[in-house]
């Protein structure tokens, strides 16, 4: 697992902003804040608080280094996401270093007075992030505080004691080992017990750490990554179908072919035939084991005002 770092654009320091078409994003940590507004489509959320569906217009909040991971619901799902280092406010907000937030679906929580306004300042924090005009870092400085201060004020928080800081570091690094782990052994056959041995703990302790942190088996976990990396080669379109089976690690061309109608509902040959209809700009996975569409600043003004259904 990497902390992720998918913008494209010009950077303000300790502040990521970007749009996503999503179908998949796999499990994943960074240190920032992120807050994620639902712009078109569903998806499920997993994380270590709690696992839901979200729906459009919907409002998502996840910590610094808490693990999550986005799955589509029908459709191809877009997003606005704002990452946010818990460092940007240390002058005028120390306490936001310590902060954490005790629910993930803002949009349940808050009144509809809040949420509604929250949408809007993030449509106007991304225009002025997007188009980078003089003076737009204290634009986007202004409206993240109005921003904060509202789901602090909103929204039920605790401040992390030292103790559950380092834990909290703790967990994290050793799920950027089991991940590392999936990723670099994907291939040939892997199991849990060479992991657990890798880190001195139990099968038991091993099983129920993941379990806990990725919503899901090891045995399962490594299907997705093996599935993931399978639709990822056959987008590139560079080799052929028994090729892509045998690379991504799947034992057998039954068994891989058995893993795309149950998790996509079509076999491997039809899903190469619907991305040749989509086109090539159809998905621009990031990581080798997601599967979304970033966007450039100019893509994504355009896009936010088409959502948002301004002229």
């Amino acid at each position: 697992m990497r902390e992720v770092e998918l913008v494209q654009h010009p950077q303000i320091p300790g502040l990521n902003l970007f749009l996503d078409t999503m179908d998949y994003r796999t499990p994943h940590l960074h240190k920032e804040l992120e807050l994620v507004w639902v712009l078109d489509g569903e998806m499920a959320v997993h994380s270590v608080q709690k696992d839901c569906r979200t729906a459009s217009g919907d409002l998502v909040l996840f910590n610094p280094k808490e693990t999550h991971e986005f799955r589509k619901l029908g459709d191809s799902c877009t997003f606005l996401c704002l990452q946010l280092s818990p460092r940007f406010f240390a002058y005028g907000f120390p306490a936001m270093e310590g902060l954490h937030f005790d629910e993930v679906l803002p949009s349940r929580s808050l009144s509809g007075e809040d949420c509604r306004d929250i949408r809007r300042m993030l449509g106007e924090l991304a225009a002025a992030y997007f188009r980078r005009e003089s003076g737009y870092a204290l634009l986007c400085a202004g409206w993240l505080g109005l921003i904060l201060h509202r789901l602090v004020h909103g929204l039920p928080h605790h401040t992390l004691t030292e103790a559950e800081g380092l834990e909290q570091e703790r967990r994290g690094q050793r799920l950027d080992r089991l991940i590392d782990f999936g990723e670099e052994n994907h291939r040939q056959k892997i199991r849990m017990t060479d992991f657990a041995r890798q880190e001195g703990r139990s099968m038991s302790y091993i099983s129920h750490f993941v379990k806990e942190s990725l919503g899901q088996s090891f045995r399962d976990y490594v299907s997705t990554v093996r599935f993931q990396t399978a639709c990822t080669l056959i987008g590139a379109g560079r080799d052929k179908l028994l090729d892509v089976c045998t690379a991504s690690g799947f034992s057998d061309y039954r068994y891989f072919s058995h893993t795309f109608r149950e998790r996509l509902g079509m076999t491997p040959e039809a899903y190469r035939a619907q991305l040749g209809q989509a086109g090539p700009a159809a998905a621009k996975p990031q990581n080798p084991h997601s599967l979304e569409r970033f966007y450039s600043a100019e893509e994504s003004l355009r896009l936010l005002a088409q959502l948002r259904g301004e002229p």
